[in-house]
């Protein structure tokens, strides 16, 4: 039996709801698969973790220029005996001039000439016929010029400054000087104005493995001769030692 296709159709006043037949599918239209979902955007890669690039070697730094310490002095006790006995202490303070160079030899050290020039100033009392029989009766006072030469080594520190922890040096002194005798019992004082020439041959010394030779004290050494041209009371010559520290 053959129904149209309207017998299924219901009216428009119809109180049930709409019947909508599902869609017919065709044998032959194959099996319907999702479509794939959609590519992300382009996303940078990952960096990967490896070696930093490598950096330029330091550069290194240049040698310093060698020079001499600016300010030198040294503090030294003196004994004076010929003619008479004089015992006593000076101080002297020098400026330093010349540059070293590097030592052939070792060249972690410098070496070369320098001049120093400065002054003095020494106090020693004094003993022989001078006094007329006392002991040590008379004072001298002196200060004025001293002129410093000679060669030296050292270590240079690591701006090129250099003290000289060995040194072997002539040095000549020119002094105003001042004799006080004071009066005594059995004898006359006496006082009277001196020109003062000293000169000596030492030499410094320290270890240059020290700390001492780099930047601080040395030990000071000299044979010394004095004459006294000039003075009321104790002109003649005298021969001695002096002996301390350099700094």
């Amino acid at each position: 039996m053959l129904l149209a296709p309207g017998a299924f159709a219901q009216p428009n006043d119809s109180p049930l709801p709409a019947f909508t037949a599902p869609p017919v599918v065709a044998p032959d239209a194959g099996v319907l698969v999702p479509s794939a979902p959609p590519m992300p955007p382009d996303v940078p890669p990952e960096p990967q973790e490896g070696p930093l690039p490598s950096q330029p070697p330091p550069v290194p730094r240049p040698p310093p220029e060698l020079r001499w310490n600016r300010i030198a002095g040294s503090l030294s006790g003196l004994f004076l005996a010929l003619q008479n006995v004089y015992l006593g202490g000076e101080l002297t303070f020098l400026g330093g001039f010349g540059k070293p160079g590097r030592s052939a030899s070792e060249p972690g050290n410098a070496e070369g000439w320098l001049m120093q020039v400065g002054v003095q100033a020494s106090y020693g009392r004094l003993t022989g016929p001078v006094c007329l029989g006392s002991a040590f009766c008379g004072a001298r006072y002196a200060g004025g010029l001293a002129v410093k030469g000679g060669w030296g080594r050292g270590v240079p520190d690591r701006d090129g400054w250099t003290k000289a922890g060995l040194m072997f040096y002539a040095q000549a002194d020119v002094l105003a000087g001042y004799l006080d005798i004071p009066s005594a019992p059995l004898a006359p004082g006496a006082s009277s104005w001196e020109g003062i020439g000293r000169l000596r041959l030492g030499l410094h010394y320290a270890s240059l493995g020290s700390t001492a030779a780099v930047n601080k004290v040395t030990l000071n050494a000299a044979f010394v001769l004095e004459g006294i041209p000039f003075s009321a009371t104790g002109k003649g010559a005298s021969l001695g030692a002096a002996l301390g520290i350099a700094f």
